[in-house]
């Protein structure tokens, strides 16, 4: 269980403990600094984190110098350069699975005389997209950028600091609010499988591990005069380009020295906790994407909660060998109980399941009604996400007695931890 290919955005921080510098991938969850050999647990994931991404061109002169090889580049005569500052424009960033079950028809791959429409035939297949979208967190501007396209995944993000809220003028107000950034990442979900050559009778889509944050850009005001008159360039910070000419700047010197569109807004923070059990104090095994932590030593499971070290209760399905073999490798899987409603009728335990989905084997009503319904989610991610689904359905599908247990006092297991929440499953 490897990073996620589309894990690829950086973050940069300084290390609470040594002040070295630490960069270290969005997915982790647990950060080694190179410089002081500290292991740091990443906290404070809940709400909606800001990041801000740092300018390539911060010296004014060289905005300056990029402006006006900008206007002799396009034809503009005695180009000059009047007031000039770095600002920050707000984009919501939602990332998420897109998870489409289609029920439907496609063509057959067979060749068919022109004009006649291929055969069609009936299929059932799941979808999975990776969505990793930003848009304008800003309203009433037009800042000639859409989105920030990859610039998340190639650039270095920083931490919203208090030396960026000491330069909140240099900010624009955030004016899109979470709901409409809601509304717009179903929008964005569908967009996503309109490549897809099918035609959908049935479809059934979920959007898993939604998240937002809020990513701060950074642009040059420039204002620019010349021979044919005086224009407000803008330029990317990091790409030394001009994204945009505006005939005016006032809505947008408005907007970013009033406090009339600045909404209240609560924003999450990053915070770092010692990598150490808080049991019995000996340091977790080092899995980087992991959200799970078993200590080996004194056998307790634990994970982050609300900045603090909160611990999970467990059980253990013992191995059918006696002895335990001492190489074993422990997979988690969540297991849920689970109420379902069909046609307004509830589905509350396995004989009313059976019979809504009868299995391909003689099952006992009787003892099939004693037995609650649980679904069961492997904990770990896979680089293909239908692997989760495949593992899942199937040990749902079986519904396994299972002999609950614990370890043994004095083992130590060895688990590979757990890189998918609860909430995901």
């Amino acid at each position: 269980m490897g990073v996620p290919a589309e894990a690829r955005v950086h973050i940069l921080i300084r290390c609470p403990q040594c002040g070295g510098t630490i960069d270290f991938l969005e997915e982790a969850r647990v950060i080694h600094c190179r410089f002081c050999g500290t292991d740091l647990l990443v906290a404070g994931r809940e709400g909606v984190l800001r990041y801000v991404i740092s300018p390539l061109v911060g010296e004014e002169r060289r905005a300056r110098l990029l402006a006006v090889e900008h206007l002799l580049k396009s034809g503009k005569h005695s180009p000059r350069t009047g007031e000039a500052f770095l600002f920050y424009a707000p984009f919501w960033r939602m990332q998420g699975t897109v998870y489409r079950w289609v029920f439907g028809l496609k063509p057959l791959k067979v060749q068919v005389e022109a004009g006649v429409p291929p055969p069609m035939e009936r299929f059932k297949v799941l979808l999975v997209r990776a969505m990793d979208h930003t848009i304008p967190g800003y309203s009433g501007l037009d800042l000639g950028l859409g989105s920030l396209g990859v610039r998340p995944q190639v650039l270095r993000l920083r931490p919203f600091s208090p030396e960026h809220l000491e330069k909140r003028n240099s900010f624009l107000p955030l004016e899109f609010s979470l709901e409409e950034a809601q509304a717009d990442a179903e929008h964005y979900a569908d967009y996503f499988f309109q490549a897809e050559k099918l035609i959908p009778e049935v479809t059934l889509q979920k959007i898993v591990g939604l998240r937002f944050s809020v990513i701060y850009f950074p642009l040059w005001y420039v204002d620019c005069s010349h021979e044919g008159g005086r224009e407000i360039l803008l330029l990317d910070a990091v790409g030394r380009s001009p994204v945009q000419t505006i005939p005016d700047g006032s809505s947008l010197l408005s907007k970013l020295k009033g406090n009339e569109t600045r909404k209240s807004f609560r924003f999450s923070e990053l915070r770092f906790l010692p990598f150490r059990c808080p049991n019995c104090g000996w340091a977790f095994p080092f899995q980087p994407l992991s959200i799970l932590h078993f200590c080996p030593t004194c056998r307790h499971l634990f994970r982050e909660k609300g900045g603090e070290w909160a611990e999970l209760a467990y059980s253990v399905i013992p191995s059918p060998e006696a002895p335990q073999p001492t190489n074993s490798l422990w997979v988690p899987f969540w297991r849920c109980r689970t109420r379902l409603e069909s046609r307004g009728k509830g589905v509350e335990n396995m004989a009313d399941l059976y019979r809504l989905a009868p299995p391909p084997r003689v099952v006992d009503g009787k003892r099939e009604s004693r037995r609650p319904i649980y679904f069961y989610v492997p904990a770990v991610k896979f680089r293909n996400p239908k692997t989760i689904h495949s593992l899942g359905s199937r040990l749902t599908f079986v519904q396994p007695d299972l002999d609950l247990g614990s370890f043994e006092d004095g083992s130590h297991p060895l688990t590979v931890g757990g890189s998918l929440g609860k909430r995901a499953g």
